[in-house]
């Protein structure tokens, strides 16, 4: 499923492509008739292959069928680390681009229904990340939390839904960003976030203009990475982008 996820995302097999038939797949894939059958009843369900009983199987657009399970399942399967990984430059700014449009109408909508406990709760994660700078791995992971946090103060199950169903793409995502810092602009980013959250909680800042700001701050996650990623710019390259690109919003 993997395979023919990646081959169809790809296209190497593409829109309209009819695929050989179960026999035939089965002995070029070294696997039982019964194991590619559900296979494909899970791509199928996905909307990327069209199985037509006493015709044959064939490839979906899937740009017009599939949703972002489908993403999730070839984002999920790929080895990053790979020369033909499926998550390369142009793949992750699209999805960057997405998060920043998404995040921020998500941010609005919380931020209107948060309680204290949630604020609380946010702030504490925050106060967490600041404690551990130095570990990307944890920090990635408390990012994730406070997202899902986030998520389940709108009280809207489809949100949440969605939130549980793109961990692996925003993990891929944050971990992007970290990977390509270092400890100060790590620390940095954080200490935006946090101000913005006081900012909101006391008053000083509105829905809106917590939604707008921090859509800013994505903004300049998505140019600083692009830039470096272009130069095969270092890690300590990265503080000098951000902080350009944060400059322009005026938060420092």
């Amino acid at each position: 499923m993997n395979q023919l996820a990646k081959d169809i995302f790809t296209r190497r097999l593409h829109a309209g492509d009819k695929l050989p038939s179960e026999r035939q797949l089965s002995q070029d894939m070294e696997i039982d008739r019964t194991s590619l059958r559900i296979a494909l009843k899970h791509l199928e369900s996905m909307g990327v292959l069209d199985i037509r009983q006493g015709d044959g199987i064939y490839v979906k657009d899937y740009t017009h069928h599939a949703g972002p399970d489908f993403l999730q399942l070839v984002v999920e399967s790929d080895d990053l680390t790979a020369p033909d990984s499926v998550v390369d430059d142009y793949l992750m700014d699209e999805m960057w681009e997405f998060w920043g449009a998404y995040f921020p109408v998500l941010l609005k909508m919380s931020s209107k229904k948060a309680s204290p406990r949630d604020m609380r709760d946010l702030m504490a994660l925050l106060d967490e990340e600041l404690e551990h700078v130095h570990d990307r791995d944890k920090i990635v992971e408390l990012d994730l939390l406070a997202e899902e946090r986030i998520a389940r103060a709108t009280g809207n199950m489809v949100i949440m839904l969605y939130s549980n169903a793109s961990r692996t793409i925003r993990r891929n995502m944050v971990k992007a960003f970290y990977d390509r810092v270092d400890d100060d602009t790590v620390r940095l980013h954080v200490e935006i976030k946090r101000a913005l959250v006081k900012d909101w909680a006391s008053g000083a800042m509105t829905a809106e203009q917590l939604a707008d700001h921090y859509a800013q701050v994505l903004e300049a996650h998505r140019a600083a990475i692009k830039k470096t990623r272009s130069s095969n710019g270092a890690a300590e390259a990265m503080l000098e982008e951000y902080k350009d690109a944060l400059d322009k919003t005026g938060f420092i």
